[in-house]
């Protein structure tokens, strides 16, 4: 958890805002950003409180080894939807960190932030909880889960992302070229300066701040052993696989945004995805 400065008045009834990492990624790599936004909402009198979410096959979900098999479901199954496996994930965190670290009287999680997967992510899990909030104001029973962690977040802000499908042939800056090749690389290296050579070997070219970045996401097999310890993926490749084809696939019948809460679509000045195509007619609706 992010928590506001040092010093920042009423910092710990201060509202929660969950953290969506993109593919391959994990919630550690926003800790340079939500710090620096926690200050920033702190000056402004307006605090927040960080919860880094990490994916299922990804991350400390992924890592541990005593639970990866409750955590992370066989992305091979058959009707496995990642994206819906995701988002209920991410319901079941938002519930434990309101029951951790939730203000008094439980209100739900306030904001929900997500980067390129973690936006699809983030627009689905915003879709459940609405959906369950409706049924419980029906009446619907235990089927609804009538609670606190079931109200929707008031604000729900996707990073360039793409909230409209995509079609299948479509490979926006390359991911499925990178999780191709990452699958046929080993899954251990003895330091992190074996993997630039590696990808070389592999025939692919890939840019050097993209090799850091994977790079980035090798960690030790034993933190135990320190520097002797080999290296491993932070993520499973099958499951990022998985995640990655239910990122682009329409699902209901059109945009995974619905007419509930606060919305915000941010695409980076540089971004060549195409959630830019899409943002003309997002400003519309």
């Amino acid at each position: 958890m992010i928590e506001p400065p040092a010093g920042t008045p009423n910092a710990s009834d201060a509202p929660i805002a969950l953290v969506l990492h993109g593919l391959m990624g994990a919630g550690r790599n926003w800790r340079t950003f939500t710090r620096a936004l926690s200050s920033s909402l702190a000056e402004r009198r307006a605090p927040f409180r960080f919860a880094l979410v990490d994916h299922v096959w990804h991350g400390k979900t992924h890592a541990d080894l005593a639970l990866r098999s409750l955590r992370n479901p066989d992305p091979d199954r058959d009707g496995v939807d990642a994206v819906d496996v995701a988002a209920s994930a991410v319901a079941a965190v938002a519930g434990h960190i309101l029951r951790t670290h939730g203000r008094s009287g439980s209100e739900p999680v306030a904001a929900v932030l997500g980067h390129s997967l973690g936006g699809k992510v983030a627009l689905r899990h915003v879709a459940r909880a609405a959906a369950a909030a409706a049924a419980a104001s029906r009446g619907g029973g235990a089927t609804a889960h009538a609670n606190a962690t079931d109200a929707p977040p008031h604000q729900t802000w996707s990073l360039d992302s793409v909230p409209t499908y995509l079609p299948p042939d479509a490979d926006p800056h390359s991911v499925q070229k990178v999780i191709e090749t990452v699958a046929a690389l080993p899954r251990e290296f003895a330091a992190r300066e074996d993997l630039e050579p590696a990808l070389r070997s592999s025939g692919v070219a890939f840019p050097p701040d993209l090799v850091s970045w994977l790079g980035s996401n090798l960690v030790p097999i034993d933190p135990s052993a320190g520097a002797m310890s080999k290296l491993t993926w932070t993520f499973d490749v099958k499951g990022a696989a998985a995640l990655y084809a239910a990122y682009k696939v329409r699902r209901g019948g059109g945009r995974e945004r619905r007419n509930f809460g606060f919305f915000g679509f941010v695409i980076s000045f540089r971004s060549t995805s195409k959630t830019r195509a899409s943002s003309p007619s997002l400003g519309r609706r």
